[in-house]
């Protein structure tokens, strides 16, 4: 019997009971050399971040939705390119309302709904002209859970953005859940248990499912639930592109971003911009409601809710990937004959 062979009886045995259509997919998955781990759960994408499990009891209201908010602020792709946790980060609830498409009640209520769940502990910050600055928030240990958590990427995090229902964030969220503790993007599941782990009602459940189907979010047959590539509408496919984020910075790359001084972005910004501030937002447009901090290597817009760090500005507004971001702006500062 050949290894391939093998393989897939070996698969078939361990997976014994479920749909024909589910094991074909771990076969081809194993010959593909995608082990069912975490590593290989979204590969490809260029961000994927942790989200604490207790995300669920929510049933997808706003408090469901803001925790998603934080943690992907928090770890790393609001601010920085290669670190993982952020344990203090600084929320603006208009922000944060703008960004999500939810009233600033709605988020209001949210944070105040967070803390008195002990998730997280909010200081009130004013700036030196005694004006309301950005809240700084705190992550307990409850938040931090690092057994209990959802593999998200941002390309999903986007689409539940745009979401306004919350019984279609419970279902996608449960099923990003799903995904995570089968570590694949395709699972076997029964619907009536992934009714429960959403908390909703037959009704709102189905209602989520369809809304969900019909934006290509997921397909759902024969007990198999696939979670698509959200940019896309079809099952990812990123793990076949070259890898250009792992979270650390690479040898490899013609840039490490977090080695760029202030000094070196302000030169940068003047070769391509012809001032060392662009002022206007590469998401939207908007240049009244945009800043751009040289020294702590940043952007962001009041506007729409975009930010990131001075690289992901860039690559904004060229339209680059990643890899194309790093070639581009190795080849800027050696034609400054800047040394990184």
């Amino acid at each position: 019997m050949s290894e391939v062979n093998s393989a897939n009886a070996l698969i078939r045995f361990q997976h014994r009971g479920k749909s024909r259509s589910f094991l074909k997919y771990l076969e081809q998955r194993a010959l593909d050399g995608r082990s069912l781990t975490l590593e290989n759960l979204w590969d490809g994408h260029d961000h994927v971040f942790r989200v604490p499990g207790f995300v669920l009891s929510y049933c997808g209201t706003t408090p469901a939705h803001t925790a998603l908010m934080l943690a992907s602020q928090a770890q790393g792709h609001s601010y920085h390119t290669a670190s993982e946790h952020n344990v203090v980060v600084k929320a603006a609830i208009r922000a944060k309302a703008v960004r999500s498409n939810l009233s600033y009640k709605a988020v209001q209520s949210s944070f105040l709904r967070l803390e008195k769940d002990g998730l997280i502990c909010r200081t009130k910050r004013r700036t030196p002209k005694g004006r309301h600055a950005a809240t700084s928030i705190s992550f307990t240990d409850k938040f931090r859970h690092k057994d209990d958590f959802i593999l998200i990427p941002l390309e999903s995090l986007n689409a539940i953005d745009g979401m306004e229902n919350a019984a279609e964030k419970a279902v996608y969220v449960a099923a990003l859940y799903l995904a995570t503790k089968g570590l694949a993007e395709t699972v076997y599941v029964k619907k009536q248990e992934w009714r429960k782990l959403s908390g909703l009602g037959k009704n709102a459940f189905n209602r989520g499912v369809k809304y969900c189907a019909t934006k290509r979010l997921l397909t759902f047959a024969s007990d198999v639930l696939t979670v698509n590539d959200a940019s896309t509408g079809k099952p990812t496919v990123q793990w076949q592109r070259p890898k250009v984020w792992s979270g650390e910075p690479s040898p490899t790359w013609e840039v490490d971003f977090d080695t760029v001084t202030s000094d070196q972005w302000e030169q940068l910004l003047y070769a391509e911009f012809g001032t060392d501030a662009p002022h206007r937002c590469p998401q939207c447009g908007n240049h009244k409601r945009f800043s751009v901090g040289i020294s702590k290597k940043v952007f962001g817009c009041f506007n729409c809710g975009t930010r990131g760090t001075l690289a992901e500005f860039m690559r904004l507004h060229h339209g680059f990937d990643w890899a194309q971001i790093r070639r581009h702006i190795a080849e800027q500062l050696r034609k400054l004959e800047v040394t990184v």
